[in-house]
């Protein structure tokens, strides 16, 4: 009986570990201008060129920043911060610079050289 507690009990744990994995990586997409940098999966995108993009992304404001979990995903990316002026955040990965603007309403990503 005790071994059948500790095996339900071990499943269970191991069936909440996989969810919430499932659920972070499923929250986020790749940028289409930078492998690996993520982007919300809820945002639209509304413009796309060789070195920029916009989507829409209705939970950010310029006055609240870059949401917590963004940053996390963002960081569990191995993209480091490198700079902050305002709501433009420079993120920096294998000698490759991204900035983040973020508007009201909006998100823009840019390479920078």
């Amino acid at each position: 009986m005790r071994y059948k507690l500790i095996f339900l009990i071990v499943n269970v744990v191991c069936l909440f570990y996989l969810s919430s994995c499932s659920n972070a990586n499923n929250s986020f997409q790749s940028s289409e201008i930078a492998e690996d940098f993520p982007i919300p999966r809820e945002a639209k995108l509304i413009s796309f060129d060789k070195t920029s993009e916009q989507y829409t992304l209705t939970n950010v404001t310029e006055e609240d920043g870059l949401p917590e979990s963004y940053r996390t995903e963002i960081e569990i990316r191995n993209w480091k911060e490198v700079d902050r002026l305002g709501a433009k955040y420079v993120f920096e990965k294998n000698g490759h610079k991204i900035s983040l603007f973020i508007f009201t309403g909006k998100i823009e990503l840019s390479k920078l050289q």
